[in-house]
């Protein structure tokens, strides 16, 4: 027999169909459960509506952004100490992102007061930040240096040696795999837009030659023993990549070459060899070292901030706006600096005392020094560090690295044919308002454009980069000794206790 609640489902079926009876069929919908009403309405079993339902929770899940996810919980969770690092991190590589959309902005680069057309607002002093991008990747590379050397200066001044090494071994050994994997899968997707959907392109090669092109590409960004720099055909701004993984090399040796030295010897010769990088060889590789040497200087004060050591360290912190400020003035220097009001005098003191005769030597001075200023302000202000510690600020970190890799083939691809039809569209403003028009169509522009920045940043880092850090992990776990194996001794069996224990 029959139970009770399914003839009274049966009934309610009977009056849902029963179309001669309004009233009835309001009072049949309101006797359905939720998963009959999803049944009668869509024809589906149990099984199918299942699975129904799950695909589509899938695919939610798949786009909504994790920062939705995480906000909620951001406050419960305790932030590292060195939180901000990521958050200014995120915030270099949105600027990073604005100053090539900034492209579309003919006049962003030139200083204000140039010229008499000059005194557009982007063009203002300490506002032009927004557009430094090349500014932005100096910030990139101190914090690079300074946040894989931070735990390595800790093991240093602890004496834990064996730790020690095993951290060097594992951070040298996932470095290549966590740096080259997502940047040639994002230099591969360009290649492959760019054969589907240009012909001009194809036009000019041959198939196989479209395929050593990318592979020359790919080789090149793999390439960590290659000397001078890297210059893509394809995702042009994967040069920073290798610097990327000269600088953490060059961190690692001098890390493992220092380990046991006295923090009166260590200090000289990190500054030495930072003024020798900046001077004589790759000026990049400097800002990895002075990373380095800021790590260094941090862990000494904080281990000596007694009596009049702590009276120079609360003078030094109260400062740091104002170095942070002036960072952010000399680092965001407009093109023709030497033309600029307001940086004419700085290089002129460049040239004159320092002997710096090329302009691209006064550009990379001030990016340089202003990078250092910004990163080491921030390191020791913990009013500066809040920006860099709020929920969307962290969440840049995470997606950081993939809204780097990404946005170029972005621009190119979506933004860039998009500025005809948005111009048409402000045409009504009329020729006395060029400036204005066009600005309103790259706003325009942004507001349709960066919400799937973002989106495909987000996808990015799920699917690829995290993917990418997981693998190396894992193949590091497979391809390293275990000490009990007996292949090789363990490190505290292979060399002398004395040799490690020894007083620096």
């Amino acid at each position: 027999m029959l139970s009770a609640s399914a003839i009274h489902t049966s009934q309610a079926f009977n009056r849902f169909y029963d179309a001669g009876d309004p009233q009835a069929d309001i009072e049949a919908r309101s006797a359905l459960s939720p998963k009959t009403k999803d049944r009668v309405r869509t024809g589906l079993g149990n099984g199918q509506l299942q699975r129904r339902t799950r695909t589509n929770q899938q695919l939610r899940d798949i786009i909504k952004p994790t920062y939705f996810f995480k906000r909620w919980h951001q406050k419960s969770q305790k932030l590292r100490p060195t939180a901000w690092l990521d958050g200014l991190r995120g915030v270099a590589a949105l600027i990073v992102t604005i100053y090539h959309y900034a492209y579309l902005w003919p006049w962003a680069q030139t200083g204000w007061g140039v010229s008499k057309d000059d005194h557009h607002f982007m063009q203002f002093y300490v506002v032009r930040i927004i557009t430094s991008g090349g500014f932005m990747v100096r910030i990139f590379f101190v914090i690079s240096g300074y946040a894989l050397s931070t735990r390595l200066v800790q093991l240093s001044r602890d004496r834990q040696y064996v730790t020690l090494f095993e951290s060097l071994s594992s951070s040298a050994f996932r470095r290549w795999i966590r740096l080259m994997l997502p940047s040639a899968v994002s230099m591969i997707m360009e290649w492959s837009l760019t054969i589907m959907f240009s012909r001009s392109y194809r036009a000019k090669r041959s198939f196989f030659g479209h395929l050593g092109a990318i592979y020359h590409d790919v080789i090149g960004l793999t390439n960590a023993f290659q000397i001078g720099k890297y210059r893509p055909e394809f995702n042009k701004v994967l040069w920073t990549i290798p610097a990327e993984l000269k600088g953490s090399v060059i961190v690692y040796m001098l890390m493992l070459g220092l380990a046991r030295t006295r923090t009166v010897v260590k200090i000289p010769i990190l500054l030495g060899a930072m003024i020798q990088c900046a001077w004589t060889s790759d000026r990049l590789l400097g800002l990895f070292v002075a990373g380095l040497l800021m790590a260094e200087v941090d862990l000494l004060l904080k281990h000596r901030r007694i009596g009049a050591e702590q009276r120079w360290t609360h003078f030094f912190t109260s400062v740091q706006p104002y170095t942070f400020l002036f960072g952010i003035y000399l680092g965001s220097h407009p093109n023709k600096m030497d033309e600029a009001p307001g940086y004419i005098l700085i290089c002129s003191i460049l040239r004159n005392v320092f002997g710096l005769d090329h302009y691209w030597m006064l550009e990379e001075a001030c990016r340089s020094v202003g990078a250092l200023l910004v990163v080491g302000s921030t390191n020791y202000s913990s009013i500066l560090q809040r920006p860099f510690t709020t929920s969307f600020t962290q969440y840049l970190g995470d997606v950081s690295f993939s809204l780097y890799l990404i946005h170029f083939y972005i621009l190119e691809w979506i933004a860039k044919p998009l500025v005809p039809y948005s111009l048409a569209l402000f045409r009504f403003l009329g020729p006395d308002h060029k400036t204005l028009s066009y600005g309103c169509a790259v706003a325009l522009i942004f507001a349709f454009v960066w919400p799937f920045q973002f989106l495909a940043s987000d996808l990015y880092t799920r699917f690829i980069d995290a993917k990418a850090v997981k693998l190396a992990k894992v193949l590091e776990v497979w391809a390293i000794v275990p000490k009990d194996s007996g292949h090789c001794l363990a490190i505290d069996e292979a060399v002398p206790k004395n040799e490690f224990t020894r007083k620096s």
